[in-house]
């Protein structure tokens, strides 16, 4: 590994005690080169890249595992409002007859009248919201993948059974009660109506598991036209299980369309 690129495997200041959790592994299927190909796709093949990213300095592919929180929860909400709707009430038109009441002439009509009233009525219902979420273990850790990743009970693996490297395992720092909290307040947003005059919303975690899940991350330091103020170090992380792209930090999307541009039409 390139010494310009500190160690991406710390460990946490207060790590948590595993020997006292119920860790679970999700295994990894896409294989090193095939994982390794589409990480480094991620960077060098990327729609928005810079058009000087050959400047940048890549290190090599790491296969890591990042700790999850995976929760399950719900919420039930109820709501009241008040709200004005405008209608429009139509009355019975009257007859006009002219010539006797067994003729209708032809300059007969009909004319009837609209107006519109204003009501107020209540509205309120019921709510209810089945969610599973995925939190980053680890606090401070720059890769992410939670948002973007789905973890299936039925092919976890518990962690006595797995052999996880050490060296390449980021270990958590995030009780459990820590990561109920916020998906506790997650699924309290979703049960939330954008607007009443009364919300109440209960909430409720079900479950609760610590996953490691594989990922293949390769870093790079860029300092082109892109970035300012010097060279960054910027990441891209693809899934262990699926190969996608699950985690991302480039530069500046806008400042590379700009300096392609300028290329093309700059000559």
């Amino acid at each position: 590994m390139d010494v310009s690129f500190p160690p991406l495997v710390t460990p946490p200041a207060q790590p948590l005690d595993l020997a006292e959790l119920e860790a679970f592994v999700l295994p990894r299927t896409v294989g090193k080169m095939v994982g390794e190909g589409r990480a480094r796709d991620a960077v060098t093949e990327r729609a928005l890249r810079p058009a000087d990213l050959e400047s940048a300095e890549l290190n090599e592919v790491e296969a890591i595992w990042v700790p999850l929180w995976r929760v399950e929860g719900s919420s039930d909400s109820f709501s009241l409002d008040i709200v004005r709707t405008i209608e429009t009430v139509r009355t019975r038109p009257d007859a006009i007859l002219l010539g006797g009441g067994k003729k209708r002439p032809p300059d007969s009509r009909r004319s009837g009248r609209r107006r519109s009233r204003s009501r107020t009525r209540p509205v309120g219902g019921f709510k209810h919201h089945d969610g599973t979420l995925s939190l980053l273990a680890r606090r401070g850790f720059a890769i992410d993948p939670s948002a973007k990743v789905r973890i299936p009970t039925s092919d976890l693996v518990p962690m006595a059974d797995a052999d996880l490297d050490p060296h390449a395992t980021i270990l958590p720092d995030l009780p459990r009660e820590d990561a109920a909290d916020a998906a506790e307040q997650a699924l309290r947003r979703k049960g939330e109506p954008s607007s009443a005059l009364f919300a109440h919303v209960r909430t409720n975690i079900s479950d609760a598991r610590l996953v490691f899940y594989p990922l293949y991350v390769v870093r790079y330091r860029y300092g082109g036209e892109a970035v300012e103020g010097g060279a960054s170090t910027f990441f891209a992380a693809v899934s262990g299980t699926t190969g996608k792209v699950v985690a991302g930090h480039h530069p500046s999307a806008w400042k590379s369309v700009v300096g392609r541009l300028g290329r093309l039409f700059g000559g």
